[in-house]
Parts: structure tokens; sequence; C-alpha cells
């Protein structure tokens, strides 16, 4: 699983670090959350999450549960701050955020950032937001918009987080979407990993590359979490969910490049927690990516 010793050694000497390793690499998750009706289990899943040794988790605010899971909010930030658990909120772009209505701030996100920002403020555990296909939305998203968010954001707590989502197309080459923005008011980039052209998830052996790629694309002192798929997603040729070992192998592969300074961590999408397999997500990635955070804690 992950990149083979040998193989790692020939890519890090062919490629000189462009950024300084990260004192502490992100274990991360997004979603996945278990819910009990439409409210979610915060102890059940900070459980699970303590359990796979996770350091920060992308907690969604998204469609018909987005009203609730803004009011549970500071309960989950409270709980998560008493497990050592550092939290993001991950926002949707219009046409991601389940139609018409998204409930409280509805599509105004400096609005957002600035709520979320004051909530930060009594709730520590809460050190930014990040936004869904960031750059697949860049017409919504223009360069003034985006420094509209974060001003917004960092009138409240100038040290609040924002972590857009760029994909790799988005990231690399002269006429990449990112270079419209001036990247340097984002603390950091999300770039999941989906084996571009091909959107196969069964194929990890283009993880190095890419993510040295991206690393080499943006600036030395920007930061980068990978997002490794632990679900199945539109774009996906293949059939059938990721599994254990296409998920373990990114995110062994990621961290292991983030430990020569490469990225600062992974994030798995979509992390089964609930123990039992569904129609999208296999419960044995869980069992593989906890083994591995436990194993590079």
């Amino acid at each position: 699983m992950g990149i083979a010793a040998a193989m790692l050694a020939t890519l890090l000497a062919a490629n000189p670090v462009a950024a300084p390793a990260a004192p502490s690499l992100m274990h991360g998750a997004s979603g996945g959350a278990i819910f009990n009706g439409r409210s979610v289990n915060i102890p059940r899943t900070l459980d699970r999450l303590q359990q796979a040794h996770v350091t920060t988790y992308l907690y969604e605010i998204y469609g018909g549960h987005a009203d609730r899971q803004w009011s549970e909010l500071p309960t989950f930030l409270d709980q998560a701050a008493q497990r050592g658990i550092k939290v993001m909120v991950y926002l949707f772009p219009p046409a991601e955020s389940g139609g018409g209505n998204y409930p409280p701030f509805g599509f105004d996100y400096p609005r957002w950032a600035s709520q979320l920002a004051a909530l930060s403020l009594t709730h520590p555990a809460l050190t930014g937001f990040a936004i869904d296909d960031f750059g697949e939305n860049s017409r919504v998203f223009t360069p003034t918009y985006a420094r509209q968010i974060v001003q917004a954001a960092r009138a409240q707590n100038p040290n609040f987080q924002f972590w857009p989502v760029f994909y790799y197309r988005e990231l690399v080459g002269k006429h990449a979407i990112i270079r419209r923005y001036n990247a340097s008011i984002f603390s950091g980039v999300i770039f999941p990993f989906r084996d571009e052209p091909a959107y196969d998830t069964s194929v990890s052996k283009t993880v190095p590359a890419q993510i040295m790629h991206v690393r080499n694309a943006l600036k030395p002192y920007q930061r980068l979490a990978v997002t490794v798929y632990a679900r199945h997603y539109s774009r996906q040729v293949n059939k059938g969910n990721p599994g254990p070992d296409y998920v373990g192998a990114v995110t062994q592969d990621a961290l292991s490049l983030g430990a020569s300074g490469y990225d600062d961590g992974v994030i798995v999408y979509d992390m089964n927690l609930t123990g039992q397999d569904d129609t999208y997500s296999l419960a044995g990635d869980y069992d593989r990516v906890s083994a591995i955070y436990g194993g590079n804690a």
C-alpha cells in the first residue's frame, strides 16, 4: 500500500521540496456524520472521529439539513473541543447546496464568513471554513467576491482560515483558474485527488506526481490539503465505491509526501463512520484510514 520507499526517494530527489514540512500534518475527515433523524448524533460522530485519530473535521452545512446543522454547530464545537478535534465548516456553492434555499444566510457568502468567524471567537475549536467546488464556480466566486468573503471573516477574527476547493486542472498550468485570484488571501487550498483526467477511484499511482505538480504550482507559503474520496462521486468512470486499498493508498501517499513538505495533510471525504456499508461508502475504508492515521500520529 502506498509509495514504495525507493520510488518515493527517486521522486523527492527529482522534485526539490517547495515548502517546509508542516509541524503537524492534518488527519482530516469531512461529512459522514451519523444522524438521528435530521439531527447529528454528536457524541457518536465524535466518538468515531476520535477513534480514527482524526484531528480536523470538516462539518458540512448542506441541503435539507442546513438549518438544523447550523443550530447544532455550537454544541458540536464545544464537544469537539473537549476531544481536541479542530473543526472547519464546509459550505457549498449555489449549484450544490440543495436547491434555491440555503438557510440560514442563503447565498450571501460574506455573511456566512462573518457569522462563522464571530462564532469562532467564543468556540475556539472552529478554526476556519471551506467552500466546495470553488474553482468550478468561478463565475459566482469572482476574485472580487472572494476578497469580500475573506475580508468579512477577518473583520471578525483576523486568524480565521479560508480553504477553497480547487481541482487539478484549476491549479496546474498557465490557464489554471487559481491564477485569476490573489491566492495569498487563502489560508490554504484543498485539492481533491481524482486521477484527472481519468476520474478513476481504483488508480492511485498518479498521486505523487499530481501532488507535486500542484505543490509546485502554488506559492511556497501556501498550505495544501489533499482530499481522498471514500465515496462514489459524479464524474467517476469506474463502477462501485472506493475501497480500502485505494483510500488507504492515497491517504498514505499524501501523508508520506506531506512529511517531506509537499502537502499539509489529508481530508478523507465522506469517510464511513457508521460501521456499515452503505450506498456510497464502505465501512472498511474507516478501518484502513484509522490504522494509517494512528500509525502516523
